[in-house]
């Protein structure tokens, strides 16, 4: 529960070593009034015999401004991620990849949003598709797991939209 979303659910499930091959499979849901997801991954944590990793993950997405109170549109959107993890050290990989997502700006039950109506003006167009360059850097050392009792976890990941996208953004 929290004050936008009010009653959020979120729920996962991941099949590790799936058919025997190291592989994880994996389905994540999250409802709310304000907002819903699906995602799909497939991990393969040795897509390579030097230990590269492939991760692939596919979305669907909705969410509702105006049932926040904060604003006066929606957004629906799709897209799908595939990122590569190159080992450095044993606790340590430097992560690479590349991903797309195609967004459309909705004004909901007949709302109009001056935000929303200067952006697609601005724009000229409300629906945005986006290729993204990953990089990143993960580090664990942790002795489990699950509930670890030694060793951290770290990462930090830049998403940026590249050349070619319909609007420019990096975090």
């Amino acid at each position: 529960y929290d004050e936008i979303d009010k009653m959020l659910i979120s729920t996962g499930v991941e099949f590790n070593n799936a058919f025997g091959g190291g592989n994880v499979y994996g389905i994540n849901t999250t409802v709310s009034r304000p907002y819903q997801s699906v995602s799909l991954n497939y991990d393969q944590p040795y897509f390579t015999l030097s230990g590269i990793s492939q991760s692939i993950n596919v979305y669907l997405s909705h969410y509702n401004y105006s049932d926040t109170s904060l604003a006066s549109y929606a957004t629906n959107s799709y897209g799908t991620t595939v990122q590569y993890g190159i080992p450095i050290s044993a606790f340590t990989r430097f992560v690479v990849g590349g991903g797309f997502d195609h967004t459309r700006l909705l004004q909901p039950n007949g709302e109009t949003s001056l935000t929303a109506q200067q952006f697609v003006q601005q724009q000229g167009r409300s629906v945005f598709d986006t290729f993204l360059a990953i990089l990143g850097w993960n580090y664990n050392s942790a002795n489990a797991a699950f509930f670890p009792t030694a060793g951290s976890v770290a990462s930090l990941t830049a998403n940026v939209a590249v050349p070619g996208s319909d609007l420019q953004w990096y975090k």
